[in-house]
């Protein structure tokens, strides 16, 4: 992993950054995956499905980057 990521992080899905941009919490790691709950830009609460990343396969890795900023400042209810 290019990041070093810990539970309760805002991170951003790169592969979504232009189509589909959203942001996501870090809600546990363990041996085998990241679990990501996508937050509501309206809300404090989560929207959709949770999100898997598969700690053993580098490219879903690669695609889990530090959330910008720029897009935490769209989600006014997310606290880091």
């Amino acid at each position: 992993m290019g990041h070093s990521f810990t539970t309760g992080d805002l991170v951003e899905l790169a592969s979504e950054t232009d189509r589909n941009p959203s942001l996501f919490r870090i809600l546990d790691i363990d041996d085998d995956q990241i679990l990501l709950g996508q937050l509501s830009p309206d809300s404090d609460s989560y929207t959709g499905t949770n999100t898997t990343i598969d700690r053993h396969d580098d490219e879903e890795l690669a695609d889990l980057i530090p959330a910008t900023d720029a897009r935490i400042a769209m989600y006014p209810s997310a606290r880091q």
